[in-house]
């Protein structure tokens, strides 16, 4: 997965400039989930001082996430995979497009309900979808 903050461009056109990307604390920003991780790993690993990361609104996941950035409330960590068809159509810009990372959790993730994740089915294929990854 690729992170790089993204908003809705009226964001960005009724505010001061971005210059550096601490001035993303001027916005409330966006987490996919209550651990706020991903605004964490983006900060560190481009070594910004001056930006909060764990500031702003959490929601249950990336897709209520993007929706809240798209309707202008804020910046979200967009990963540029899930988020490739609002960054398509304009209605999520990035700020600071070069400055993208991956995290410390891979290239892919299994997405299922959180009900059935402990069925025998869906353990079965989660293990053999891991073992798979390893080779």
């Amino acid at each position: 997965m690729r992170l790089s903050p993204a908003c809705a461009p009226a964001l960005l056109e009724d505010a001061p400039p971005l210059v550096t990307p601490a001035d993303l604390g001027r916005f409330t920003l966006l987490h996919e989930s209550a651990a706020r991780e991903d605004w964490r790993i983006w900060v560190q690993h481009f070594g910004i001082d001056g930006l909060d990361p764990g500031q702003g609104e959490a929601f249950p996941n990336l897709d209520m996430a993007a929706k809240a950035a798209v309707m202008g409330a804020g910046v979200v960590m967009a990963d540029l995979f899930l988020c490739r068809e609002e960054l398509e159509r304009g209605a999520l810009v990035l700020p600071f497009p070069h400055m993208a990372c991956g995290t410390p959790h891979g290239r892919y993730a299994l997405i299922g309900a959180a009900d059935r994740w402990n069925a025998p089915g869906v353990k079965t294929f989660r293990d053999w979808i891991a073992a798979e990854a390893t080779h």
